[in-house]
């Protein structure tokens, strides 16, 4: 059975899609096999206010999720594992848990997924790389980390 990540990254009850998600992931991402997801999954927190280039630099290698589509099935999992804001590998306290992925054109984006406790839900948005820094106590996800490739 196919995951189909146009079908799951829709807003709904206990899930916010942004439109920058929509138009600089999804855009690209396809129906792929589900990925199987390690059953512990660590992640970098931000000690302190860092931008993108130097958390980037802190993951290493193969960092990037190159394929948004593997990208798409990966962060659907994690989202459903802590679906209703459980405790679990993504940050549950309103900070944002951070990706780096291969979207539209080719271009790399920062997604990022956070729970809005208030709201009950995930949000999950992308922005153009370059200009922010991330605050302490937010948490970056490597490619390497989650799928050890």
């Amino acid at each position: 059975r196919f995951f189909e990540p146009n079908n799951f990254f829709v807003i709904r009850n206990g899930l916010w899609i942004s439109l920058n998600f929509r138009n600089y992931i999804l855009s690209v991402a396809e129906k792929i096999l589900p990925i199987q997801l390690p059953s512990h999954i660590p992640g970098f927190d931000l000690p302190k206010r860092i931008n993108d280039a130097e958390i980037r630099a802190k993951l290493g290698d193969n960092h990037l999720f190159e394929d948004a589509s593997e990208f798409c099935s990966c962060l659907a999992g994690m989202i459903s594992r802590q679906a209703n804001g459980e405790e679990g590998d993504l940050l549950n306290n309103g900070s944002s848990n951070i990706f780096y992925v291969c979207g539209k054109e080719g271009e790399v984006f920062a997604v990022f997924a956070s729970w809005a406790v208030d709201d009950r839900r995930w949000d999950v948005s992308a922005l153009r790389l370059g200009g922010l820094s991330w605050l302490a106590g937010r948490r970056a996800f490597s490619r390497n980390s989650i799928l050890g490739k």
